[in-house]
């Protein structure tokens, strides 16, 4: 949304695909190691830096939010992340604030909110491409790194010779991929 006098924009963003998907959920927040929000701007022009503070309002809709209701929809305890707008993809850490939505500390439903270190001047205005763009390749997505577990259903084996075995993973997250290797094919594959 866009104070129109003044030429400020600041946009609003929310990420349900993270925080429903079972994967996310499955998660504990010390698991997480980290999260970065990529998105590509869709502006030409070229602001100096934008900021990302986390979002404050649970019940706005990105049909509703205006410059009058939703403006101030941020906290002001803090700047989670500075990023430079010189270049076509902008990136955020934030892994602090996913770590807090599932520490339960913070609603993620309040999203976070991006404002231009410059809101006075029209020249430094932004714009990024929404998750609707038909080009899938300039829509924002988040990369999520994780720590997982990985469980065999046998800690040791005794084996004779010609003996066979099978190892079963278990992983948790479940559904992780585990890839065998052997570092001596001769013995083990």
């Amino acid at each position: 949304y866009v104070d129109e006098p003044y030429g400020a924009g600041r946009i609003l963003v929310r990420l349900p695909g993270l925080y429903n998907s079972e994967r996310f959920q499955s998660l504990t927040a010390d698991r997480i190691l980290s999260a970065t929000f990529y998105t590509a701007k869709s502006s030409s022009k070229t602001p100096d830096y934008v900021n990302l503070y986390r979002g404050t309002d649970t019940k706005w809709g990105e049909n509703t939010a205006t410059w009058n209701n939703a403006a101030n929809q941020y906290a002001t305890d803090g700047n989670l992340g500075t990023s430079s707008a010189s270049s076509s993809v902008i990136a955020f850490n934030i892994t602090s604030l996913v770590k807090a939505w599932r520490n339960n500390y913070l609603f993620p439903s309040t999203g976070f909110m991006l404002i231009n270190q410059n809101e006075t001047d029209v020249n430094k205005k932004f714009g990024i491409y929404s998750s609707e763009h038909s080009n899938t390749e300039k829509r924002p997505y988040v990369v999520l790194n994780y720590s997982g577990t990985i469980w065999l259903n046998a800690a040791t084996l005794t084996m004779g010779k010609r003996d066979t075995r099978t190892l079963i993973a278990t992983t948790d997250p479940a559904g992780g991929t585990v890839t065998w290797t052997s570092s001596n094919e001769a013995v083990a594959t």
